[in-house]
């Protein structure tokens, strides 16, 4: 297995070669939202990735190479509705910008990136281990008892998960799940739809409270539009603590207004 290095995704920094033009997907959202030149690029990478050590982590790198290759506005990256083909006003950069035509710019700066974290991470890190478990929150069991937890749940029908990250289902094959999403979009804002968000999220956190050590904080980050979650804590057991404000002002989307995060600090109420 081949370690991985960004030098071998362009061993000449004066030449900027595409990849060979015979790779082929049957994915119509890739074809769709990506310059073929960039498809190219990105089913190549794809194709060596095999062949490396990290593989994850290649994967990663190509997943967010994929995300800034599309053929949308740098100013709408989040939603996109079409795919842009032409040059256009970029109202965040305030000039003319042209579709993106490549990928490999984007997988030589995001492969530096990344092994630039990597070898920051390695100064500060420390023999604790990490676990990544893919699971439902709602019904997760556990063997050992958390100090405790920090999270984000979907905001209720908010934003289209699955649909903001197409490109790495398609680019990767990875089944979809959305019936499974809690606060889907799809869903709406209804009453009906924020009484489902209530009982999911309440679900979860009454799951996640079997787990936690005596007097465990829960913070919990979310865009309480709807002020919710003083619902949900007391559906789920436990009491709110603290909340505190955070402004959401760093956005790239055009006419996309600031908005205020609450954080919450939960703890067991019973």
């Amino acid at each position: 297995m081949k370690a991985f290095s960004s030098e071998r995704l362009n061993p000449d920094r004066n030449e900027s070669p595409g990849a060979p033009k015979d790779f082929h997907t049957e994915s119509e959202y890739l074809k769709t939202w990506f310059a073929e030149r960039a498809l190219q690029e990105m089913l190549f990478y794809r194709s060596i990735i095999p062949d490396y050590e990290h593989q994850d982590l290649l994967m990663i790198v190509l997943s967010r190479a994929a995300r800034s290759s599309r053929l949308v506005a740098h100013f709408d990256i989040a939603a996109p509705r079409a795919p842009m083909r032409e040059p256009y006003y970029c109202y965040k950069h305030n000039r003319t910008c042209k579709p993106i035509q490549q990928c490999l710019k984007f997988l030589r700066k995001y492969s530096k990136d990344s092994l630039l974290r990597l070898r920051e991470f390695e100064k500060v890190r420390t023999a604790a281990e990490i676990h990544v478990i893919s699971a439902d929150a709602r019904s997760l069991g556990l063997e050992h008892k958390l100090d405790g937890i920090f999270t984000s749940p979907p905001y209720a029908g908010a934003i289209d998960y699955h649909q903001q990250h197409i490109y790495a289902y398609e680019l990767f094959d990875i089944e979809r799940r959305e019936e499974q999403e809690i606060g889907p979009k799809i869903g709406g804002r209804s009453k009906k739809a924020r009484d489902e968000y209530v009982s999911e999220i309440a679900q979860a956190l009454r799951n996640a409270k079997r787990f936690l050590k005596p007097n465990a904080p829960i913070f919990i980050v979310a865009h309480d539009s709807f002020n919710l979650y003083p619902s949900i804590a007391e559906r789920s057991g436990l009491k709110i603590k603290d909340e505190y404000q955070r402004a959401v002002t760093s956005r790239t989307e055009r006419e996309t207004r600031p908005y205020n995060e609450s954080i919450f600090t939960m703890v067991d109420g019973d």
